[in-house]
C-alpha cells in the first residue's frame, strides 16, 4: 500500500480551506493548512510536503515571497489566486 501524497494548503478564506482540504482528503491527500505566512513556514519547517498549493493574498504578507522558501526546500507550488491581472 502506498502512503498518501502530502500536501501544504495555505489558504487565508476559512471556507474555501475548509471545502479545499475536505476535498483533497476524500481523494486519498494527507493535508496540512495554514492560513498565513506565519503558519505555512512554520508547517513546512516542521514536516517537508511533496506539493503546497499557495493563495498569494494572505493577511501578514505576500504569500509570493514564500515561494522561493518552498523553492529552496524543492517542493513544487501551484499558486491559487483570485487576482485580476496578475
Amino acid at each position: 500500500m502506498s502512503e498518501a501524497t502530502q500536501l501544504l494548503l495555505v489558504e487565508d478564506e476559512a471556507d474555501l480551506r475548509e471545502f479545499l482540504s475536505t476535498t483533497l482528503r476524500a481523494h486519498g491527500y494527507e493535508v496540512m493548512v495554514a492560513a498565513s505566512c506565519a503558519e505555512a513556514a512554520a508547517q513546512f519547517a516542521r514536516q517537508l510536503p511533496q506539493l503546497v498549493l499557495l493563495d498569494l493574498g494572505l493577511p501578514d504578507g505576500d504569500g509570493q515571497h514564500l515561494i522561493a522558501q518552498f523553492s529552496a526546500g524543492h517542493v513544487p507550488v501551484l499558486v491559487l489566486s483570485a487576482r485580476d491581472q496578475e
